[in-house]
């Protein structure tokens, strides 16, 4: 009985000294890790895409219509990808893309939120120095579509390149580049 309760008492030690931990900048699961949570036994973070998946697209073929209201203030990427690929009469996104990406064989991307570029943003330095030496493709000076609306016909794009995190609302019908991200 005393052996079963040792056992039992470490296992969650042993167990986790076992799990592979990541770090900001680590290549994981085809992409770059840029943000790490961690409770008692897990990690979860999110991920990059090492390239571009588009390198102009629109945001949506649905331009004149919300895909949801509370969608402008949704910080959940993966869920706002969803509800903009599940619009009526739709045929092609940004976050289409994004949903279909394959990299080494991982899927599970998905078009990021205002609020995770920002989280990419904060680890720029870090971020840029794993794309080069992963040879993907540098985040710099360009405008990032993300799943945030803005009103009817807009939606905001992430300015990689400003120290300020500052976003714009452009109109969907304009061409900009796409990141994937992922969950881990």
């Amino acid at each position: 009985m005393k052996i079963l309760k040792l056992t039992l008492l470490f296992f969650p030690i042993l167990f986790q000294a076992q799990i592979k931990k990541v770090k900001v900048g680590d290549y994981y699961q085809g992409g770059i890790v840029f943000h790490i949570t961690n409770d008692s036994l897990t990690q979860h973070g999110l991920i990059v895409s090492i390239n571009d998946i588009a390198k102009e697209t629109t945001w949506s073929n649905v331009t004149m219509e919300l895909v949801n209201e509370n969608l402008n203030y949704e910080k959940d990427g993966e869920k706002s990808t969803q509800e903009i690929i599940n619009q009526k009469n739709h045929t092609n996104s940004a976050a289409y893309l994004c949903s279909k990406y394959k990299h080494n064989g991982f899927s599970g991307w998905y078009l990021p939120s205002l609020n995770e570029f920002v989280l990419l943003f904060n680890n720029k330095d870090i971020i840029e120095h794993s794309l080069k030496k992963n040879k993907g493709e540098l985040l710099d000076n360009k405008l990032y579509w993300t799943s945030n609306e803005y009103m009817y016909g807009f939606a905001w794009v992430f300015p990689y390149y400003f120290s300020s995190k500052q976003s714009y609302e452009v109109d969907k019908v304009n061409l900009y580049p796409v990141r994937a991200v992922k969950k881990f």
